[in-house]
């Protein structure tokens, strides 16, 4: 019995030393068009972005841009406003002033010709909250954190059941964001289903959701926060993203592209697009920190 317990252990022992590594052939799916067409009514340059897709295992951020589309956005009386690619800047496509796009309520088509597809989408514009003012206090921070300012916006939803948000906050004129997050609200708050509409924001909204303590507000930083409004199907489409971003650890799910709202209108194509287009009312404020 002990020689065998010996021998057991032995080929335990040889077993758990030896690796065979094992290759997989990991599929390299056709890549497919990425269109982010985010639009709103702010002066200034609007901008819509094509790239491809790439592999699970790629760096973010590391998609090719698609240049040689033809791009026109449609409002309702079928009047274009024409996307013209930067010169600079390949694969992104630019409208010189959203002022232009100023049709609360009624739907506009997003027509997006590459390589030979036609990808089709519409969306309703959407109104934005009006913001009321900018708040902020001092902290004076802790082992973990230098002294700092936190900000919060001063909103009420607009009045009214089901309106969807995206709220983005600048530091001197500076995105702040994590990119693994967004600050959407459904109504006053988070989600449907509960009695927030037409009340003051949530503070994990107005106040939480705004500020980076990476990044943290400090005295004489401009600080500007954008309300803009968005449809439902993109507000779902958001926190899709977000929990794909997000999707690891012991539970996590397979991942997979987020549903996309473009249709591809060539009959004779398989090829589909990825992505989103939405348009919606931009509300912005800004002051200085003093």
């Amino acid at each position: 019995m002990r020689n065998i317990l010996y021998l057991f252990i032995l080929v335990s022992i040889f077993t758990l030393g030896c690796e065979d590594p094992i290759e997989v052939d990991l599929r390299d799916d056709k890549k497919e068009l990425v269109i982010d067409a985010v639009l709103n009514n702010d002066s200034g340059i609007q901008k819509i972005i094509l790239t491809r897709t790439v592999g699970y295992f790629e760096p973010r951020g590391s998609n090719p841009p698609v240049s040689g589309a033809s791009i026109a956005l449609l409002d309702a009386d079928s009047f274009p406003y024409f996307f013209v690619e930067s010169a600079t800047e390949p694969g992104t496509y630019i409208y010189p002033n959203g002022q232009d796009f100023n049709r609360i309520g009624e739907q506009y088509g997003l027509v997006v010709a590459s390589n030979g597809d036609t990808f089709v989408s519409i969306s309703t514009m959407a109104p934005a909250a009006p913001l009321d003012s900018l708040l902020w206090r001092f902290e004076s921070g802790n082992s973990f954190i230098d002294p700092y300012y936190e900000v919060e916006f001063a909103a009420k939803d607009l009045v009214g059941t089901g309106n969807t948000y995206f709220i983005r906050s600048f530091k001197n004129d500076t995105l702040l964001n994590s990119g693994e997050s967004a600050n959407i609200a459904y109504d006053a708050a988070f989600s449907p289903g509960a009695d927030f509409d037409g009340i003051e924001f949530i503070v994990p909204i107005r106040r939480i959701g705004i500020n980076d303590f990476d990044n943290t507000f400090q005295l004489g930083d401009k600080v500007e926060v954008q309300m803009m409004g968005i449809s439902n199907e993109f507000f779902l489409f958001l926190n899709l993203a977000e929990q794909q971003i997000n999707n690891g650890g012991l539970f996590a799910t397979p991942p997979s592209n987020v549903p996309s709202n473009f249709v591809n209108r060539t009959t004779s194509s398989e090829n589909r697009a990825n992505g989103f287009f939405v348009i919606g009312e931009s509300n912005r404020i800004s002051a200085i920190i003093q």
